[in-house]
Parts: C-alpha cells; sequence; structure tokens
C-alpha cells in the first residue's frame, strides 16, 4: 500500500506508505539534471512488478527510465 509520486519540482520520485508523515525518495532526487541518476520534470511513475522496477517519464530529458528497486 504505498503511493508513488512523480515530483517534478524536485526532479524525484516519492513513495508514499499508508500513515506516513513523510516520504521516501526512490528514484532521482540528485537534483535535475541528465545523467543515469537524475530527472528533468519527471511526469509519470509506473511500478512493474514482474520485474520488480519503476517506469519513469522524464519530460524534459525526453526519456522513459526503467529503475531496478
Amino acid at each position: 500500500q504505498t503511493l508513488l509520486i512523480a515530483d517534478q519540482f524536485n526532479h524525484s520520485i516519492q513513495a508514499w506508505k499508508r500513515g506516513a508523515t513523510t516520504c521516501t525518495i526512490v528514484a532521482g532526487g540528485h537534483g535535475k539534471g541528465s545523467a543515469s541518476n537524475q530527472f528533468n520534470v519527471p511526469t509519470d511513475v509506473v511500478f512493474d512488478k514482474a520485474t520488480n522496477s519503476l517506469i519513469v517519464c522524464d519530460a524534459h530529458n525526453q526519456r522513459i527510465m526503467r529503475w531496478s528497486r
């Protein structure tokens, strides 16, 4: 029961667990950029159960990235 949020302004993917008062950064979080560990305005995130990974649409870098968990 975790909600995943693409945080466009902090260039990261956040995970919020039910009842939590703070989030966990699960992808990105290294500032704005185009390196493999950075995003530039992520807009969407999907969890792929089959591969246990996140699929992230990184709008300003014009790419879709898969992040293993």
